[in-house]
């Protein structure tokens, strides 16, 4: 018995792609190449407000030495781990920490005149501030910034031109103070640092 060769095409077995996944997955990838774009853009723009926000970074001044109170002694207060130093030459310094403060200069007048000038009487300062203060202990205190470092980098420019702030201080006796920030609207416990 003879084989018959018999001349057959052989029909390649292929399967079938299937349109739905395909596109399903076109489609996952330009969601993901979107996503991935405005993600980018936010990232971008929020570096840019960032930069924008910081001062030139072409003008830092790193600063390393601390400014010291040329007198200090009966003029330096403290609360809360924050110090104001005024200095016999009408310049202040105050730290809000080690490595972050502003200087600049003050002018303060004491007594009726102060009182006067904060909108105060004498009946207003013994009901907010007790009965056993004397007026010639009240001084209200007008500050001009001048100069911010903040983490021991010069940031002086973030100060507004023309800015004063007003402290009042009425000294209780050797050691201690009581402070009111009325820009702030703070009242503080002053205790006075040799």
């Amino acid at each position: 018995m003879t084989k018959k060769k018999t001349d057959e095409n052989t029909i390649p077995l292929k399967v079938k792609e299937n349109k739905l996944s395909s596109g399903i997955f076109l489609t996952i990838k330009i969601v993901l190449v979107i996503v991935l774009l405005i993600v980018n853009v936010f990232l971008v723009i929020d570096l840019l407000n960032k930069k924008q926000i910081d001062d030139n970074t072409n003008d830092i001044n790193i600063v390393n030495e601390k400014p010291e109170a040329k007198d200090i002694k009966n003029k330096t207060w403290v609360y809360n781990h924050k110090k104001y130093i005024f200095n016999e030459d009408k310049t202040f310094i105050y730290y809000d920490t080690e490595k972050n403060y502003y200087s600049g200069s003050y002018e303060s007048i004491n007594g009726k005149k102060a009182l006067e000038e904060m909108g105060y009487t004498e009946e207003d300062i013994k009901n907010q501030f007790g009965d056993n203060i004397n007026p010639d202990n009240v001084y209200s205190i007008q500050l001009t910034p001048t100069k911010r470092v903040i983490n021991n980098v010069d940031k002086s420019k973030v100060i507004k031109s023309n800015t004063k702030w007003w402290l009042l201080l009425i000294v209780k006796d050797d050691n201690n103070a009581i402070g009111y920030n009325k820009t702030l609207d703070e009242r503080y416990e002053f205790k006075k640092v040799d």
